[in-house]
């Protein structure tokens, strides 16, 4: 998930992109699973959340 991208006159973004996400429904111990975005739920920034924070994580798997 990149959308537009605008550069600085230094070669720096002109907008940060730093996103917080955190992994949801995991099942079992297969290490795959994280390189599938279905299971990356993105939390901010708000303008590209894909859904809310579970919390206590315990509840995420």
């Amino acid at each position: 998930m990149v959308g537009e991208v605008k550069f600085g006159k230094d070669g720096e973004w002109a907008q940060s992109r730093v996103l917080q996400v955190q992994f949801q429904n995991v099942k079992g111990n297969d290490v795959g699973q994280f390189k599938d975005i279905s299971t990356q739920v993105v939390l901010t920034p708000s303008e590209y959340a894909s859904g809310k924070v579970i919390y206590p994580y315990e509840k995420a798997k």
